[in-house]
């Protein structure tokens, strides 16, 4: 009864912590209600798209427009560029805080559990008869022997080296995630710059504010 108690607590535990990381990451995301998303909208993406559509129209009696929209297109570009990836990298940190918090709540679930097993099994040792528990410490104490004195400092290592690849490994995504995140930024507004620059009607595609809107995709 008491097993079953406490079981129910740590799945409530648990379920509360994969509540509180995803409500941790959704907060972390570029939402449409965010005040920065509808300051950097209204402000810079929208006005910048217009300007560049109405000099777009000029590319059919003059040839020359493209170097105009070419020098106003820095500033949104510069702008939109340094909040987008301010944003992003905000959530790849807020990401890998709440999964490491997630995992170790886990880790320590798992090992209250494993707990909660070994009581178990003691309590059901103590049922047996003196003799069927003398038999079994004897046996478990020669198999306990025998692993201690198989057990090379190879494997010790190969423990040790383990560990240490894990946490390397803790780093290497971490790095790499950044890394993923960046080039994602950079493509996009590689990309709404050079669409902005385009000769003819092209150009009157509202590329910024589609850029805008592109980061409420991102998770």
């Amino acid at each position: 009864m008491d097993t079953q108690i406490e079981e129910r607590k740590l799945k409530a535990i648990e379920e509360k912590a994969q509540y509180e990381f995803e409500n941790r990451i959704s907060s972390a995301r570029v939402s449409a209600l965010d005040p920065d998303f509808i300051l950097i909208l209204s402000f810079v993406a929208i006005p910048f798209d217009i300007a560049i559509a109405f000099l777009s129209i000029f590319d059919i009696f003059f040839g020359i427009s493209w170097v105009i929209k070419t020098v106003i297109s820095i500033p949104p570009f510069i702008i939109i560029l340094i909040w987008n990836y301010s944003r992003t990298s905000n959530l790849s940190k807020t990401k890998e805080d709440a999964n490491n918090k997630l995992n170790k709540i886990k880790n320590e679930i798992k090992h209250h559990r494993e707990n909660i097993i070994d009581k178990k099994a003691t309590q059901e040792t103590f049922k047996k008869t003196g003799k069927e528990v003398g038999e079994e410490a004897v046996k478990a104490g020669k198999q306990i022997g025998k692993e201690i004195g198989d057990k090379t400092s190879k494997e010790v290592g190969g423990e040790i080296g383990k560990q240490v690849g894990k946490e390397a490994s803790k780093k290497t995504v971490k790095t790499t995630a950044v890394k993923i995140s960046s080039k994602i930024v950079f493509k996009r507004g590689i990309l709404s710059f050079l669409g902005s620059i385009i000769p003819f009607f092209l150009a009157m595609i509202p590329f910024y504010s589609i850029w805008v809107f592109s980061t409420l995709k991102d998770k």
